[in-house]
Protein backbone atom coordinates (compact mmCIF):
# COMPACT_ATOMS: atom_id res chain seq x y z
CA UNK A 1 0.00 0.00 0.00
CA UNK A 2 1.00 3.27 -0.32
CA UNK A 3 1.01 6.46 1.90
CA UNK A 4 -2.25 7.56 2.39
CA UNK A 5 -4.28 4.85 1.15
CA UNK A 6 -6.26 2.27 3.17
CA UNK A 7 -8.20 -1.01 3.25
CA UNK A 8 -11.79 -0.43 4.32
CA UNK A 9 -13.27 -3.85 5.38
CA UNK A 10 -15.03 -5.75 2.29
CA UNK A 11 -13.44 -3.39 -0.17
CA UNK A 12 -10.24 -5.62 -1.95
CA UNK A 13 -8.50 -2.35 -3.23
CA UNK A 14 -6.74 0.49 -1.57
CA UNK A 15 -8.91 3.64 -1.09
CA UNK A 16 -7.91 6.99 -0.14
CA UNK A 17 -8.98 8.31 2.93
CA UNK A 18 -10.94 11.12 1.41
CA UNK A 19 -13.14 9.09 -0.99
CA UNK A 20 -14.96 6.86 1.24
CA UNK A 21 -17.52 9.65 2.45
CA UNK A 22 -21.23 9.43 2.80
CA UNK A 23 -23.61 10.38 0.23
CA UNK A 24 -25.39 13.63 1.49
CA UNK A 25 -27.76 12.94 4.07
CA UNK A 26 -31.72 13.23 3.08
CA UNK A 27 -35.04 13.21 4.70
CA UNK A 28 -36.95 9.89 4.58
CA UNK A 29 -40.23 10.57 5.92
CA UNK A 30 -41.62 7.82 7.84
CA UNK A 31 -45.20 8.48 8.58
CA UNK A 32 -48.28 9.88 6.39
CA UNK A 33 -51.57 11.00 7.41
CA UNK A 34 -52.95 10.51 3.69
CA UNK A 35 -50.77 12.59 1.95
CA UNK A 36 -49.46 14.82 4.65
CA UNK A 37 -45.72 13.90 6.11
CA UNK A 38 -46.03 13.86 10.16
CA UNK A 39 -42.81 12.39 11.06
CA UNK A 40 -39.30 11.77 9.52
CA UNK A 41 -35.79 10.77 10.03
CA UNK A 42 -32.25 11.45 8.55
CA UNK A 43 -31.05 9.04 5.96
CA UNK A 44 -28.16 9.42 7.70
CA UNK A 45 -28.79 9.17 11.36
CA UNK A 46 -32.37 6.90 11.37
CA UNK A 47 -32.45 7.51 15.02
CA UNK A 48 -33.04 11.25 14.90
CA UNK A 49 -36.95 11.88 14.40
CA UNK A 50 -38.63 14.96 13.01
CA UNK A 51 -42.21 15.48 13.70
CA UNK A 52 -44.50 17.84 11.67
CA UNK A 53 -45.54 20.94 14.00
CA UNK A 54 -48.41 22.90 13.10
CA UNK A 55 -50.15 26.02 14.40
CA UNK A 56 -54.37 24.67 13.80
CA UNK A 57 -55.74 21.55 15.18
CA UNK A 58 -56.15 20.36 11.67
CA UNK A 59 -53.00 19.06 9.81
CA UNK A 60 -51.74 21.09 6.78
CA UNK A 61 -50.06 19.80 4.17
CA UNK A 62 -47.34 22.70 3.60
CA UNK A 63 -47.19 23.78 6.87
CA UNK A 64 -45.83 20.06 8.09
CA UNK A 65 -43.70 19.85 5.23
CA UNK A 66 -42.08 22.64 5.76
CA UNK A 67 -41.55 21.98 9.74
CA UNK A 68 -40.16 18.99 8.88
CA UNK A 69 -37.71 20.54 6.46
CA UNK A 70 -36.82 23.40 9.15
CA UNK A 71 -36.09 20.81 11.59
CA UNK A 72 -34.07 18.72 9.28
CA UNK A 73 -31.84 22.00 8.00
CA UNK A 74 -31.35 22.49 11.50
CA UNK A 75 -30.16 19.13 12.13
CA UNK A 76 -27.90 19.24 9.35
CA UNK A 77 -26.22 22.56 10.35
CA UNK A 78 -25.70 21.04 13.51
CA UNK A 79 -24.36 17.50 12.67
CA UNK A 80 -23.22 17.43 9.70
CA UNK A 81 -21.76 20.80 8.65
CA UNK A 82 -18.39 19.10 8.64
CA UNK A 83 -18.64 16.37 6.62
Amino acid sequence: MTEGTDRWPGIPWPVEKGQAQMKKPTIRVTKWLRDIPVEANCSACPSVVFRAKGSGHRPNHEEFQKSIQAQFDEHCKAVHAQE
